[in-house]
């Protein structure tokens, strides 16, 4: 059986990102790129450096200034994306949530219109699979970990749910398709991988192999299917697993 690839496939989301005013396509991407642990840590100890002095309320202020720009980005990685996507499907469905989350191959097997009860419908299903090959792991002797939620259900949801959504909304949506309108799909690709990479531990081979592998994967498959659903599905598959396997 001869796959086709159809490679106009991610056309309305480079044509919704082209449609953007420049400003709000730069305040975006930035938002973005602020997001990736080691930008965020760069600008941390910039801020921190450049107004640090001996004077005690001008220190205050950088201290207090680079804390509250610290902890937003640790925020913003974990919830930001997740937020702007709810704002879309409140605000914007029609013209931007309709296209990110778009599946020209799924939905009319589906036949429902409504994108409120398909995300329901993907995200259960997603959820479902996650919880089932962590269960196979554990039948065929992987791991021993039980699904058990040591930091609680909250720190579960950020993990699993919360952050992937919002490093796919950043990374693949916003990074991807910014640069890709700019320079094109393959620097696009390359760019929005290196980006999610270096936002991970790279203290460990396997991890950079990890990220690496994951991020390539995941900017193919949202170009390949104009969509961002492929994506968000194998991380947050990947997050449930690795979870369970190590909850701390």
């Amino acid at each position: 059986m001869k796959l086709i690839i159809n490679y106009d496939a991610d056309k309305k989301i480079r044509d919704l990102i082209l449609s953007w005013h420049p400003l709000l396509r730069l305040i975006l991407m930035l938002t973005a790129i602020i997001t990736v642990t080691p930008v965020a840590l760069f600008i941390h100890k910039l801020i921190y450096n450049l107004y640090y002095a001996e004077n005690y309320y001008l220190d205050r202020i950088s201290y207090y200034t680079d804390f509250w720009f610290y902890h937003f980005s640790l925020v913003n990685t974990r919830f930001g994306g997740f937020i702007l996507l709810i704002l879309f499907l409140i605000f914007k469905k029609s013209q931007i949530a309709n296209t990110v989350l778009s599946s020209p191959t799924a939905y009319p097997k589906l036949r429902i219109n409504n994108i409120w009860l398909r995300i329901i419908i993907y995200f259960t299903v997603i959820t479902s699979f996650g919880f089932a090959i962590h269960t196979f792991r554990i039948l065929i002797g992987l791991t021993d970990s039980s699904f058990t939620f040591p930091m609680g259900i909250f720190d579960f949801l950020t993990k699993t749910f919360f952050a992937p959504i919002s490093e796919e909304m950043y990374s693949r949506f916003l990074i991807l398709y910014t640069t890709a309108a700019l320079f094109g799909r393959i620097p696009a690709i390359i760019i929005s991988t290196l980006f999610f990479t270096i936002s991970h531990d790279l203290s460990q081979p396997y991890e950079l192999f990890w990220a690496t592998s994951m991020g390539l994967t995941n900017a193919l498959l949202t170009i390949v299917y104009g969509t961002l659903w492929p994506a968000i599905g194998i991380h947050i598959i990947n997050n449930i697993v690795v979870y369970f396997s190590h909850p701390f």
